[in-house]
């Protein structure tokens, strides 16, 4: 959660300017959604193609009590060449999943038992009197229902797994609490980014250290920096959800 104002001066994480700290932005940053003003395409082009902010402007610190609130940044690497690795790792260990069928399907399984279930409750509706396939203008109804992988979530259960591989403990936190989020952002090329917090979440930065367990776990070269969200990437009255 938000820090409370009053602690907000005197706050300080490694990845943040250090309190008392007045610095100006830096010049490539003083625009946009890094400032407040409006986030025309052009700015948002300009921010896709700019290096992260190496550390978070105290001005980006959110202040609930303020009028207006920042974007959200997350503090992370992006996802690079990571993507396909967590996939494979993935397959290999029984945690893809796809969409479809609500539940976690095991790598290995033979996924026609998956297209056999969905086939079977597609019976069970038309035996029942509801909606039929048949009232659908498709000609392909002899098509195998094969599932089809979700990505992201596959992605996303890989990257718990290895996190707790790499000796951090993450798995006894309610899934919204957990470090080491995938997240949409506005840079270019990848646009996701392996979240270790964001600036909304200071207040529960995982520590150092396990970051750095991470880091070298994955193989990643650079180091951590801000990244701007891609849903929640102006200045608002209205506090982001996080």
């Amino acid at each position: 959660m938000p820090l409370p104002s009053s602690r907000i001066p005197s706050f300080s994480l490694p990845s943040i300017d250090s309190p008392g700290e007045t610095r100006k932005l830096p010049p490539t940053y003083n625009h946009p959604p890094f400032k407040r003003g409006g986030l025309t395409s052009d700015i948002i082009t300009r921010v896709s193609n700019m290096n992260p902010l190496p550390k978070l402007h105290r001005s980006l610190i959110p202040d609930l009590s303020a009028q207006w609130k920042p974007p959200i940044f997350y503090y992370g690497w992006s996802i690079g060449d990571l993507l396909q690795r967590l996939l494979d790792y993935a397959e290999e260990h029984g945690l893809t999943r796809y969409y479809g069928t609500g539940t976690l399907l095991s790598a290995t399984r033979d996924r026609s038992e998956s297209a056999a279930k969905l086939r079977s409750d597609q019976s069970a509706e038309s035996d029942s009197g509801e909606a039929q396939w048949s009232d659908i203008e498709d000609d392909d109804e002899d098509e195998d229902l094969e599932p089809e992988v979700d990505i992201l979530s596959t992605a996303q259960s890989a990257l718990w797994t290895m996190a707790g591989k790499a000796g951090i403990r993450l798995l006894h936190l309610q899934i919204y609490q957990r470090p080491f989020q995938l997240c949409g952002v506005l840079h270019a090329p990848h646009k996701i980014v392996i979240s270790a917090y964001s600036n909304y979440e200071l207040e529960r930065a995982i520590p150092e250290e396990d970051i750095e367990k991470l880091r070298k776990y994955l193989g990643i070269q650079e180091a951590p920096a801000w990244y701007v969200s891609n849903t929640d990437s102006t200045w608002s009255v209205i506090t982001p959800r996080w």
